[in-house]
């Protein structure tokens, strides 16, 4: 689902070209995740937990902005996998209160 390379890179911001242009928000997340960009064109959004099951999927077909409802969701680390329209896969780790 997600190698090595792409999680290495958005936790250290090495080799991320939306640095600075997408925001993940809350981090810490209780209620609800927002995925906001005002340069990056979202085509797709992932969520994993730390087991790497997936536990959410949408379609932005190059939307920059999307909330998720976290409510649901058990207190933890999870994976916020973007897709852009150049196939490009960026990921942010959360945490859940």
């Amino acid at each position: 689902w997600i190698d090595d390379v792409n999680i290495y890179a958005s936790v250290t911001g090495i080799d991320d070209p939306a640095a600075g242009t997408l925001n993940v928000y809350p981090d810490p997340m209780t209620d609800e995740l927002k995925i906001a960009s005002a340069e990056f064109n979202i085509q797709m959004v992932e969520v994993y937990d730390a087991l790497g099951n997936k536990i959410f999927h949408r379609s932005l077909n190059g939307k920059n902005e999307t909330v998720f409802d976290a409510r649901s969701l058990c207190p933890g680390i999870y994976f916020v996998v973007m897709r852009d329209e150049k196939n490009n896969l960026l990921t942010r780790k959360i945490l859940k209160m």
